[in-house]
């Protein structure tokens, strides 16, 4: 009889030796996940621009037109998460684009065209952390590779590009998938100022470029 009841104790102990251990270790707290950090990513774009082309020479005349198309870079920065979960941080962009457009100049037999080539951006970002999601806000310096040009006909063809500076803002909602991997997706306005083209020429003009962008972008965080 007290052997029956040793070994029944026995087997009533081990038996539930491993639910205990599996309850202990389903109350111990996971660590909300923490933004700070440098990064690095890959980010592709599609870009609904537009390009004001004001002809100085007759005044007033211009050849504005829309000038779309997608775009694919890098971009690198770090996060900073405080104790009450604001994160604030430094993102920096480069992308080689595709956006272009034309229309008819101001003389009908000549087109208009511009293309934007290039765009980098340096931008810091103010966020809110909600454990592995983080919206956000962001709004810094833009620069860009411009180009204005008419194929000619009649008269010679003219071309000219220049490397131009404006700003950028946006915001975006970003999501950490593991402790390194991280998706965004991002709408961002930019605005690249006014420049003086074919300046001394008939065709002087003052060429502006402008986009709204959706990005999509995979980061991995160290």
């Amino acid at each position: 009889m007290r052997a029956s009841l040793l070994a029944g104790a026995a087997m009533l102990l081990v038996t539930s030796t491993p639910a205990w251990s599996a309850d202990a270790v389903a109350t111990l707290p996971v660590a909300p996940f923490n933004w700070s950090g440098a990064y690095l990513g890959v980010i592709g774009s599609y870009n609904w621009g537009h390009t004001d082309w004001e002809f100085i020479n007759p005044g007033g005349t211009n050849a504005d037109h829309r000038a779309d198309g997608g775009g694919i870079g890098a971009t690198f920065g770090y996060n900073w998460q405080f104790p009450n979960n604001v994160v604030l941080g430094i993102e920096g962009d480069l992308s080689w684009l595709d956006a272009k457009g034309d229309t008819i100049c101001p003389n009908p037999a000549y087109e208009c065209h511009s293309k934007a080539a290039w765009l980098g951006t340096v931008r810091p970002r103010l966020g809110y952390a909600i454990d592995r999601f983080m919206p956000y806000v962001t709004g810094g310096a833009a620069f860009g590779r411009v180009k204005l040009w008419s194929p000619g006909g009649a008269l010679p063809a003219i071309s000219e590009s220049h490397t131009a500076f404006g700003w950028a803002a946006g915001a975006g909602v970003e999501y950490a998938f593991t402790d390194h991997l991280t998706a965004k997706l991002e709408y961002l306005h930019v605005d690249l100022g006014k420049d003086t083209y074919f300046g001394g020429t008939i065709d002087e003009s003052h060429g502006q470029w402008r986009d709204d962008s959706v990005r999509i972008g995979l980061n991995y965080k160290f």
